[in-house]
């Protein structure tokens, strides 16, 4: 697959090697020995190695050479070999997950495969979540609310399509969960579908509620007499177990269903009461579009993607789990034995529709390029999913901006190229600024994004200092340059092309005072918006863990005589901490504010959840 310049040139390759070392206390000669034997089991020990080299990295690039080190590793080293997948377990993952023989050649494999370094750079990623939002001991409703409120502000709800002409669009399939993640937007079944894959990281065991029928709907399944609206896929809603019950979560309404005593409502109680939930059915002209019989039928849906279910992975969780601590491995058996148990007689079985590529159990194989480990084909003269959803992140309306007075189409996709090479430098290369915000490195990240706007800023300042006059003057000459020598090299022999090429490129080269000039008009307002947001959305999920600090230490001091003291202290620097951090939060919304109009027909719904979570601020600044 081929990709895009700025693409290729945004990935970084970081293959350093963390060396061991003992910082050195008392005699020389003895540290060292320490250091040499230490280096020596890392390379001895291949699982070892994997982590030091995780610890350090832990992108798909990164992954997949750990992997293929192991690889190498146990097979010279039969007697740790792999688990492998048991003639009963294979029985199951296909009657579950409806595989076909290839995918069940590639769950069976001992060693690592193409796919399996993505299945654990997700994982890693996830987990990085789930740490980041320090949900400690909290019960489960509660880990479950913060999670999918998490995952509401960083999936801005905007189903993805792709215009087909006469103003209408063709819904996408939803995409795997960190590319959801790192789009930053998605429909409320990519929602679901992000929900349960951190979840896992959070070990709390999620699915999701439709009826019964959704075990053969695809995930574009649109409800009949609805076939002009967006689908919203074949489910109503989230469940999370909490002990013998399923609580029940909206992920468009972006909360618990409402239930008893504060609690959200179970699955139970609203198959043997649906009218309970009256209030939502019933909340003209915003009806939830969920009847009371998808109440009363609601069934439980559990999903695994196909590198989860391959014991190898199962392994891999098991060594990395001291030191890395991620979840790679889904027991399907098990799975379904402990929905089963909250699930007081209502059916639990596993989605996975045998013709449905871009299902959970499949996304993942079928949205990756068979370069990348997956098997994504190109189809001619279209775009695949990948490259859609890149450029379905760029402000296309700025970006591709082109002067009046260009007759030709190779400098017009020469100015776009450069246009977008200089966005996505700064903001969608990997690892992104927001990939970085969303694994909680927010000290790095907002200096980053700092540095980004300020330059922005800076760029868009020199340009409106420049006389107007003379640049529009020096442009048109430069067009009309441009023009007359692309109407001599169409018409020139061969020995002449390669002069007049010369004078192109020469007036197009990167150092061009005029082309600079352009590309700055055309970069420096979708920047500073851009840098505006992602501080205003790390700031505010800082202050969104600052506040939750605040409730533990508190629930701390209500509930453990013990610990009250201690408690009290930390409380009082933390409230202060806190109050400062939804203050910052608060102050960078304000200054997105001027960018909403600007940014909206490009990123739809950001204005919304701007304002969303800028009254959230100024409530929380106000208490």
């Amino acid at each position: 697959m081929r990709y895009p310049l700025w693409l290729v040139g945004g990935v970084a390759v970081l293959g350093a090697v963390l060396v061991l070392a003992l910082v050195p206390i008392g005699c020389g000669p003895s540290d060292k020995t320490k250091a040499t034997s230490a280096e020596k089991k890392a390379q001895e020990d291949p699982w070892l190695k994997a982590v030091i080299a995780l610890r350090q990295d832990s992108d798909a690039v990164a992954c997949r050479r750990v992997l293929n080190e192991l690889n190498q590793a146990l097979a010279s080293a039969p007697v740790d070999s792999q688990r492998k997948l048991g003639d009963a377990e294979a029985a199951l993952a296909r009657s579950a997950l409806n595989l076909g023989e290839a995918e069940l050649k590639e769950i069976r494999s001992s060693g690592y495969t193409a796919l399996d370094p993505n299945h654990l750079a997700d994982g890693l990623y996830l987990r990085d979540v789930a740490r980041s939002l320090d949900l400690g001991k909290l019960p489960v409703a509660e880990r479950a609310r913060i999670a999918l409120e998490w995952v509401c502000r960083q999936v801005v709800l905007n189903p993805w399509t792709t215009p087909t002409g006469q103003n209408t669009s063709q819904p996408n399939p939803p995409l795997p969960p960190t590319y959801v993640l790192r789009r930053g937007s998605g429909s409320g079944l990519e929602r679901m579908f992000v929900f349960v894959a951190l979840c896992r990281q959070l070990e709390i065991e999620a699915c999701l509620i439709g009826p019964a029928a959704a075990a053969d709907q695809g995930v574009l399944h649109r409800v009949p007499g609805k076939e002009k609206e967006f689908p919203r896929g074949p489910f109503w809603g989230l469940g999370v177990r909490d002990g013998g019950d399923i609580l029940l979560f909206d992920p468009w309404k972006e909360q618990a269903l409402p239930g008893k005593n504060g609690r959200p409502a179970t699955l139970a109680e609203v198959r043997a009461n649906p009218r309970e939930m009256a209030v939502w059915l019933d909340n003209l002209p915003f009806a939830w579009p969920v009847t009371v019989d998808d109440l009363k039928t609601g069934e439980i849906f559990l999903i695994a993607s196909l590198s989860s279910v391959a014991p190898r992975n199962k392994t891999l969780e098991e060594k990395l789990a001291a030191d890395i601590g991620v979840k790679l491995f889904a027991n399907l058996a098990e799975m379904k034995k402990m929905a089963e148990i909250a699930a007081k007689g209502v059916p639990v079985r596993f989605y996975s529709p045998a013709d449905e590529p871009f299902g959970p159990t499949r996304a993942l194989n079928r949205f990756l390029p068979i370069a990348d480990g997956g098997a994504a084909v190109d189809v001619p003269n279209s775009l695949s999913l990948y490259l859609q959803m890149l450029l379905d992140q760029l402000p296309k309306g700025q970006l591709f901006a082109i002067p009046n007075g260009l007759e030709y189409a190779e400098p017009k996709a020469r100015l776009k190229q450069r246009a977008v090479e200089t966005f996505a430098a700064a903001f969608l290369s990997p690892p992104s600024p927001r990939e970085k915000l969303q694994r909680g490195q927010f000290v790095e990240v907002t200096q980053t994004l700092v540095r980004l706007r300020d330059h922005f800023a800076d760029l868009g300042a020199r340009l409106r200092a420049t006389d107007a006059v003379a640049f529009t003057a020096s442009m048109q000459d430069w067009i009309a340059d441009l023009n007359r020598l692309y109407d001599q090299y169409n018409g020139a022999g061969a020995g002449d092309k390669a002069v007049l090429r010369a004078k192109i490129d020469e007036l197009c080269k990167p150092t061009s005072p005029i082309l600079n000039g352009i590309i700055g008009a055309a970069v420096a307002q979708p920047g500073v918006a851009e840098a505006t947001f992602l501080i205003a959305l790390a700031k505010h999920e800082q202050a969104e863990r600052a506040g939750a600090k605040v409730q533990r230490l508190a629930t701390v001091v209500e509930t453990d005589p013990g610990k009250k003291a201690a408690a009290a202290k930390a409380l009082s620097t933390a409230q202060t901490a806190a109050t400062d951090a939804w203050a910052e939060a608060r102050d960078w919304w304000s200054r997105y504010g001027s960018h909403v109009a600007y940014q909206s027909p490009n990123y739809p719904g950001r204005a919304e959840l701007a304002k969303r979570l800028t009254d959230r601020a100024n409530a929380t600044v106000g208490k």
